[in-house]
Protein backbone atom coordinates (compact mmCIF):
# COMPACT_ATOMS: atom_id res chain seq x y z
CA UNK A 1 0.00 0.00 0.00
CA UNK A 2 2.75 2.46 0.81
CA UNK A 3 3.95 2.38 -2.80
CA UNK A 4 0.50 3.39 -4.09
CA UNK A 5 -0.67 5.73 -1.34
CA UNK A 6 -0.26 8.78 -3.59
CA UNK A 7 -1.96 7.31 -6.67
CA UNK A 8 -5.45 8.64 -5.98
CA UNK A 9 -7.89 9.45 -3.21
CA UNK A 10 -9.05 5.85 -2.80
CA UNK A 11 -5.52 4.56 -2.30
CA UNK A 12 -4.64 7.43 0.03
CA UNK A 13 -7.75 6.71 2.08
CA UNK A 14 -6.94 3.00 2.19
CA UNK A 15 -3.40 3.75 3.33
CA UNK A 16 -4.58 6.14 6.05
CA UNK A 17 -7.26 3.74 7.31
CA UNK A 18 -4.80 0.84 7.42
CA UNK A 19 -2.22 2.93 9.23
CA UNK A 20 -4.83 4.12 11.72
CA UNK A 21 -6.00 0.56 12.34
CA UNK A 22 -2.46 -0.54 13.19
CA UNK A 23 -1.96 2.43 15.52
CA UNK A 24 -5.36 1.87 17.16
CA UNK A 25 -4.68 -1.84 17.69
CA UNK A 26 -1.33 -1.11 19.29
CA UNK A 27 -3.02 1.52 21.45
CA UNK A 28 -5.69 -0.93 22.59
CA UNK A 29 -3.03 -3.45 23.55
CA UNK A 30 -1.07 -0.77 25.42
CA UNK A 31 -4.23 0.36 27.21
CA UNK A 32 -5.03 -3.21 28.23
CA UNK A 33 -1.54 -3.69 29.65
CA UNK A 34 -1.64 -0.37 31.51
CA UNK A 35 -5.11 -1.05 32.91
CA UNK A 36 -3.93 -4.49 34.02
CA UNK A 37 -0.85 -3.07 35.71
CA UNK A 38 -2.42 -0.01 37.32
CA UNK A 39 -6.00 -1.17 37.86
CA UNK A 40 -7.07 2.28 36.67
CA UNK A 41 -9.53 3.06 33.89
CA UNK A 42 -7.56 6.17 32.86
CA UNK A 43 -5.20 4.51 30.36
CA UNK A 44 -8.18 3.08 28.49
CA UNK A 45 -9.94 6.43 28.45
CA UNK A 46 -6.86 8.38 27.35
CA UNK A 47 -5.89 5.97 24.61
CA UNK A 48 -9.51 5.75 23.43
CA UNK A 49 -9.64 9.55 23.19
CA UNK A 50 -6.31 9.61 21.35
CA UNK A 51 -7.59 7.03 18.85
CA UNK A 52 -10.78 9.04 18.30
CA UNK A 53 -8.77 12.20 17.63
CA UNK A 54 -6.46 10.31 15.24
CA UNK A 55 -9.41 8.99 13.25
CA UNK A 56 -11.13 12.38 13.11
CA UNK A 57 -7.95 14.17 12.03
CA UNK A 58 -7.52 11.61 9.26
CA UNK A 59 -11.14 11.59 8.15
CA UNK A 60 -11.63 15.34 7.72
CA UNK A 61 -9.04 15.83 4.94
CA UNK A 62 -10.30 12.75 3.08
CA UNK A 63 -13.89 14.01 3.31
CA UNK A 64 -12.87 17.48 2.12
CA UNK A 65 -10.93 16.06 -0.84
CA UNK A 66 -13.74 13.70 -1.82
CA UNK A 67 -16.26 16.54 -1.65
CA UNK A 68 -13.99 18.70 -3.80
CA UNK A 69 -13.64 15.91 -6.37
CA UNK A 70 -17.38 15.29 -6.46
CA UNK A 71 -18.07 18.98 -7.00
CA UNK A 72 -15.52 19.20 -9.81
CA UNK A 73 -17.16 16.24 -11.58
CA UNK A 74 -20.56 17.96 -11.45
CA UNK A 75 -19.22 21.07 -13.17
Amino acid sequence: LSRHRSDDLNMRSTWICSRNDIIANLGVIAAAVLVGITGSKWPDLLIGLTIAILFLRSAVPILKESTRQLRSQDS
